[in-house]
């Protein structure tokens, strides 16, 4: 599959028109409407990523409260700004520096 055809998929799950896409070898799935990160481990460094990019966070914690995820939504709505437009000038660049942080 080619590199056009892949960033069409992804961008068709975080819109909520495709299955969820699970990276292979980092802790990164996109589903719609947010990035999910399953490891709580480097949560300064998810969050800085985040608001670089016009989006909040938020952890998923275990019963005891220990955080073991981050979900990265973006901040639409209020601005005039669609989830689509989102993904198509941030999502990619928060999922590249995702994946080089846990690669």
């Amino acid at each position: 599959m080619d590199r056009a055809k892949k960033l069409k998929i992804l961008k068709k799950s975080f819109l909520g028109e495709y299955k969820p896409i699970k990276f292979k070898g980092v802790p990164i799935t996109v589903y719609k409407g947010e990035i999910f990160v399953g490891d709580g481990s480097k949560t300064e460094l998810i969050s800085k990523i985040a608001s670089e990019h016009n989006a909040r966070i938020f952890y998923e914690c275990d019963s005891d409260g220990k955080v073991i995820g981050i979900s990265i939504v973006p901040n639409v709505g209020f601005n005039g700004e669609t989830m689509e437009s989102w993904f198509e000038k941030n999502g990619l660049k928060v999922l590249k520096k995702l994946a080089e942080l846990f690669s």
